[in-house]
């Protein structure tokens, strides 16, 4: 119901046409405008149905047969229906191993599953993301036009009163048409995030209504841990484990374990005639015992088989602790990024800061002739550089923020204290 209603409201609230979108509402258009994550689905689906096989359940089969003849010299004739059913099932104290294996399908389905949708998720913040800090670039680089535009003006008001140069006033100038091409780029690159982002929701994007995150502190680096050994990355190499251990019971098994099997079947039939009408059934139960002596000999392909299943348990014990360990560095290696990304924003802020008020006083000195024009541009720039330096880095601390929420499989509240 909650799933519907969400359809509903937004259809509602989002119009086919170009609009505003929250990273929700991105993710949610995405994963209604993926096959990848439609045919995700339907194999969990798929999977999910091997499990609810009833392997006990009999056979059943119906049949019904009639034939005709006659004499017209004798006037005489005969009909026969001839309807029958059969009925069989089996039983093997082998068939324990099925649902056992059946269920380890479906949580490695479930596993692929999840880690499709993540993929999805990632791919879709990303492009989010990137149209958010695109649209903030040409937001800077609009105030930096207009910044430039009236430098220009005011260039030429001084150049009219005998106080700017030729040259100044060509340097104003310049400065005004890169920042024109500088705009033009970033309006490009604008579009180019936004139809990225189109391509993965299916709807066409104005713009979006999320702010990057400010940092945050971060809880511990051992809660991290403990948060991703309930990943399906952590399970899928458990499951490992266990499929390769239960290939080595049902091997096992086989080869030394006395085995019995029970099957049964009845067939009815019945015949009615002109002449004569019958009912008879056929029944038949059959239980069979066997030994396998084949794994008794040294050497033998039994034996060897099971050696083999024995090393593969070993191999997949260690290709857990080896992925586990992996899976704990990536962890510790994003935990270390996000702090130095937080670091690093704290360090540009006070540099804006120290270059803002550096250009308050160039400022002041140009217009009392103390400096050059080229001077006042190139704290300009400084200031210009130091603010899209900082959104840079708040898009790169947002996007890890997601990657490791993504890569515990968790929201991004939880990562915070």
């Amino acid at each position: 119901m909650k799933h519907l209603f969400l359809i509903f409201a937004l259809a509602c609230t989002i119009p086919l046409a170009a609009q505003e979108l929250s990273l929700s509402e991105a993710l949610f258009l995405a994963e209604e405008n993926s096959s990848t994550a439609k045919n995700a689905t339907l194999e969990l689906e798929k999977q999910y149905n091997e499990t609810q096989v009833n392997t006990y359940l009999p056979s059943l089969n119906l049949s019904v047969g009639g034939s005709a003849s006659g004499s017209i010299m004798d006037a005489s004739y005969s009909a026969s229906i001839s309807p029958s059913i059969g009925l069989s099932f089996s039983l093997s104290n082998a068939d324990k191993y099925s649902n056992e294996q059946s269920d380890l399908l479906y949580q490695a389905a479930q596993n692929t599953y999840t880690s499709t949708m993540n993929t999805l998720a990632s791919q879709v913040t990303s492009a989010y993301w990137n149209v958010v800090a695109a649209g903030y670039a040409l937001e800077i680089q609009e105030l930096d036009l207009k910044n430039k535009e009236q430098s220009l003006q005011s260039m030429k008001e001084k150049y009219e009163g005998g106080l700017a140069t030729t040259l100044a006033v060509s340097q104003a100038e310049l400065s005004l048409s890169n920042s024109r091409l500088s705009l033009q780029q970033k309006t490009q690159a604008l579009a180019s995030a936004q139809q990225s982002l189109a391509k993965l929701t299916g709807v066409t994007v104005d713009g979006t209504s999320d702010e990057l995150i400010t940092p945050q502190e971060l809880v511990s680096l051992d809660t991290l841990d403990n948060l991703a050994m309930g990943t399906t990355s952590i399970e899928s190499l458990g499951l490992s484990v266990q499929s390769a251990e239960l290939s080595y019971a049902q091997s096992k098994h086989a080869s030394f374990s006395p085995s019995m099997s029970l099957s049964a079947s009845t067939d009815f039939s019945g015949t009615l005639s002109t002449m004569t009408s019958q009912l008879k059934d056929n029944t038949s139960v059959s239980v069979s015992f066997s030994l396998p002596l084949d794994s008794y000999f040294p050497s033998s392909q039994a034996q060897i088989t099971l050696e083999n299943l024995e090393k593969s348990i070993e191999i997949a014990n260690n290709t857990q602790q080896s992925g586990i360990e992996d899976f704990l560095s990536s962890i510790e290696s994003a935990y270390t990024a996000l702090e130095q990304a937080e670091a690093t924003l704290q360090y540009l802020e006070e540099y804006k800061a120290v270059a803002e008020n550096n250009l308050q006083l160039t400022q002041s000195a140009w217009e009392a002739g103390e400096v050059s024009y080229a001077a006042l541009e190139e704290i300009e720039s400084a200031v210009s550089n130091a603010s899209l330096a900082i959104l840079q880095q708040q898009v790169s601390y947002t996007l890890a923020l997601y990657d490791l929420s993504h890569l515990l499989e968790t929201d991004i509240e939880t990562l915070f204290l």
